[in-house]
């Protein structure tokens, strides 16, 4: 891949270990624009699924852990003594996953936006006022925001319902427009609002699930 600089760009390795998310975190990781590999060698990131820090600490190189219950504050600090770079549990949304992924793999924000582009990004939709469904991508993910470029006509402080694809089927988040741009505009997400995000946990991003999704995507102007 080439970049828009004209530099050659090496996709970005997951590995993910686990069963309970691991269907979501692979597909999150190819919409983003990432290479899902099995070899450990061979991954910039691993994704953990577990609460333990000795299964932490048998794996070399960054690690992101995503436990599969919800973690006590000293849990959390032993497994970064163990060696997670960043650690989720039960509680944690998608864009949670999102976010981690963006910061672990990107040293800044410029790095990811000129990545993103040159992989495409990460593709997401929104449903005009006139039912046209209108198209974009996520070129950063990180802090609890992220920028996207779409023709798309929002205005500062508009609510927005949009869907990523993951899998092939839709999953929508919920943000507020904080700023705009020629190519686009900039969302805060509310991670703090339960109904923000899908809880991870909660996410079925399997075929049969995909082909019977069809939500309906809505802008909503603010109040």
């Amino acid at each position: 891949m080439i970049d828009e600089r004209g530099n050659q760009v090496r996709k970005k390795r997951v590995r993910v270990v686990g069963h309970g998310v691991s269907g979501v975190a692979s597909a999150l990781a190819e919409a983003q624009g990432l290479a899902v590999v099995t070899r450990a060698s061979e991954a910039d990131l691993v994704v953990l699924e577990t609460a333990e820090p000795s299964e932490v600490s048998k794996l070399e190189g960054l690690r992101l852990v995503i436990a599969p219950r919800r973690l006590k504050p000293t849990e959390v600090g032993a497994l970064r003594e163990a060696g997670a770079a960043r650690v989720l549990d039960v509680e944690s949304c998608l864009l949670d996953l999102a976010f981690a992924f963006g910061e672990l793999l990107f040293r800044t924000s410029a790095e990811q936006r000129r990545y993103m582009k040159s992989v495409g990004g990460l593709e997401v939709a929104f449903l005009a006022a006139d039912g046209r469904e209108e198209k974009g991508r996520a070129l950063v993910l990180k802090r609890g925001a992220a920028v996207i470029e779409s023709s798309f006509e929002v205005e500062e402080g508009d609510r927005l319902i949009l869907a990523f694809f993951l899998g092939g089927r839709r999953v929508p988040v919920q943000g507020r427009v904080a700023c705009l741009a020629k190519d686009g505009f900039g969302i805060e997400f509310p991670l703090s609002d339960e109904t923000c995000a899908p809880r991870l946990f909660a996410l079925d991003v399997s075929g049969s699930e995909a082909r019977s999704s069809r939500k309906v995507i809505r802008a909503q102007p603010s109040s």
